[in-house]
């Protein structure tokens, strides 16, 4: 279900609410009601204010989302081709996915699954608890030793939103999305672990 259907059913429980206050005669639930549909209406608002962007990339979030819920967690995945790989993190709620590009050891047919020389995570913090997150899908580029942004303090993740409001950089492109939507069903295994 796409973040505008949801609000509009935050919305649509909401007003039920409120209009349940004929048959109940509870004051409480029509408030409870109100402040539902309120809500919805914020949401909904905010929702309708994305740019073309952002509406492209809600259902490539949404793909990588579903992708990454079925994924066993810490385990590494690779793909076969660009040698890419995949691990999902679960931290304080939020489900990411790291991708570590390495620098090439050599030959093309290398063993992709051995240890290589020094590399770039890449993280994508794709949702929080059971929903995804709504677009921009930032992207989180530092090296093997550094901390993932789950973990950053609340300072630092204001600076890190202000680099962001100023350049742009940090926003994962749709295309850019895809690509990686691509990558990671090409390393999921046939017969996932359950």
């Amino acid at each position: 279900m796409s973040q505008q259907a949801r609000a509009v059913t935050l919305v649509a429980a909401g007003a039920l609410l409120v209009l349940s206050f004929v048959w109940w005669q509870s004051l409480a639930l029509s408030a409870l009601g109100a402040m539902a549909a309120g809500a919805g209406l914020a949401w909904l608002l905010s929702v309708r204010r994305w740019t073309a962007d952002q509406r492209e990339q809600e259902p490539l979030i949404r793909r990588l989302w579903d992708i990454a819920r079925t994924m066993p967690r810490d385990t590494l995945l690779v793909d076969p081709v660009t040698g890419t790989r995949f691990c999902i993190e679960r931290t304080r709620g939020f489900l990411s996915l790291a991708t570590a590009e390495f620098a090439p050891d050599g030959a093309p047919g290398a063993d992709l699954t051995a240890p290589q020389r020094e590399a770039t995570v890449t993280r994508y913090m794709l949702g929080f608890l059971t929903t995804p997150l709504p677009p921009p899908l930032y992207r989180h580029i530092h090296g093997l030793e550094q901390d993932p942004p789950q973990r950053m303090s609340w300072s630092q993740a204001a600076e890190v939103a202000r680099l962001n409001d100023l350049t742009g950089v940090l926003e994962a492109s749709a295309p850019e999305l895809e690509q990686l939507a691509v990558r990671l069903e090409r390393a999921m295994p046939v017969d996932p672990p359950h």
